[in-house]
């Protein structure tokens, strides 16, 4: 375990908000106490790759000068932009102009000379002065700073603001409201990438994460926190409550609680619970809504996210909080395999192909196809579901599960 302070303090600045420089594991070193946050450095072959510049080209500037105070005159070799790169974000002078430079990111090409590497898949590996990155390409449309990337030969997992801070709240300037759901995506997807490929995890603004097991728990934590403040807010706006009223009677469990505390910034729970309420009331959608007609047309139009996240917003998460299960669906008919996992109070889920061998044993398997799966969760039976596991898991769920809400009247008020 690493995280030694190589550098002291910047002895130009006798503060406590001194900046400080950490070698977070071989190769990788942070330097904190800059700005509201911290910026990090890759050693690479030739050089250093500088992560996230500063909102300020003159902190960039002090950063790297006390990187090189320690560890010698090198050049910068790359940059990595984790969100999105605007006039709040120069290019701090001359020598990043360089257009021998190479920039990573995933959002518009920065104000660079440099060659500009644009990440546009969910595991997309590149490599800049010798060092291979592995990004994940955010999906939520308020992941203004989403990527997350791994150093696969180093261990070591960068991790974008979904995984260190709350749901954002109404805005990051011009983003009106929360894409929950596409956080708990982002999150779910990063825990199968990266967990057991990582011995450090770090960010702006965290000290590193050491472990698999406690980075793991870190994402889950988060992606949990997400969905149960999503869909308990939607859970309460079928019962006719404002945004006001679900703020005061939305209650974390325990641990996600202190998930919670821990955050950085971005807003009370009453910010997000009002982002997560405008984000339908925006969009005029019935976030409750799967299909109408019959039965074969919920068969051919519903999709098997859309069957979970009605089950979702059905949770009482108080109710469900001392519970936790996994159950696989094996979907013939679609040759997948949908893992649900409910923990924390929130009920989650992630795809698989169907021959794909699962990470750990499911407490139930269903094997079945989607025509089944939807007589099955009305109430009429599992003839002709093949069951491998414990069959009281199904109970369970649908013990925890709310009566389906009809309307969602509050919505517009």
């Amino acid at each position: 375990m690493k995280n030694s302070n190589i550098g002291a303090r910047d002895q130009r600045n006798e503060s406590p908000c001194a900046q400080e420089l950490f070698e977070v594991t071989e190769h990788v070193f942070q330097v904190r106490n800059s700005e509201w946050s911290g910026m990090s450095l890759i050693e690479g072959d030739r050089g250093i790759i500088v992560v996230d510049p500063l909102t300020s080209a003159d902190s960039t500037r002090d950063v790297v000068s006390l990187y090189r105070r320690y560890r010698g005159q090198r050049p910068i070799t790359g940059l990595i932009h984790t969100g999105a790169i605007d006039e709040t974000r120069p290019i701090p002078g001359d020598e990043y102009q360089d257009p021998e430079i190479p920039v990573l990111t995933w959002q518009e090409p920065p104000l660079t000379t440099g060659p500009t590497i644009t990440v546009t898949g969910a595991a997309q590996e590149e490599e800049i002065d010798g060092v291979r990155i592995l990004c994940q390409l955010p999906t939520a449309a308020d992941a203004p700073r989403g990527m997350n990337f791994l150093l696969p030969d180093f261990r070591a997992l960068h991790l974008a603001e979904t995984a260190t801070t709350g749901p954002s709240h109404r805005t990051h300037g011009h983003i009106l409201t929360a894409d929950t759901r596409g956080r708990v995506h982002d999150l779910d997807e990063a825990l199968t990438l990266f967990a057991d490929r990582t011995d450090v995890a770090f960010a702006a603004g965290i000290r590193p994460v050491w472990g698999g097991d406690r980075i793991s728990d870190l994402l889950a934590q988060y992606r949990d926190l997400h969905a149960y403040l999503h869909d308990q807010t939607v859970r309460l706006m079928g019962q006719g409550l404002n945004a006001a009223q679900i703020a005061v009677e939305l209650a974390l469990p325990a641990p996600l609680a202190e998930t919670w505390s821990r955050r950085l910034h971005h807003g009370t729970l009453a910010d997000t619970v009002e982002a997560i309420v405008q984000r339908y009331r925006s969009s005029r959608n019935d976030p409750g809504e799967l299909a109408d007609g019959d039965e074969s047309h919920w068969a051919e139009t519903t999709s098997t996210d859309a069957i979970v996240h009605a089950l979702a917003i059905r949770v009482d998460g108080p109710r469900a909080a001392e519970s936790g299960f996994t159950m696989d669906w094996r979907l013939t008919d679609e040759n997948q395999t949908v893992r649900l996992t409910l923990c924390h109070g929130a009920l989650t889920h992630r795809h698989s192909a169907i021959d794909a061998p699962p990470p750990e044993k499911a407490d139930l398997t269903l094997t079945l196809t989607k025509h089944l799966l939807l007589t099955m969760l009305r109430g009429e039976g599992i003839n002709g579901v093949d069951i491998d596991g414990d069959l009281q898991v199904l109970g369970r769920l649908l013990r925890v599960l709310a009566p389906a809400e009809p309307t969602f009247a509050s919505v517009g008020r």
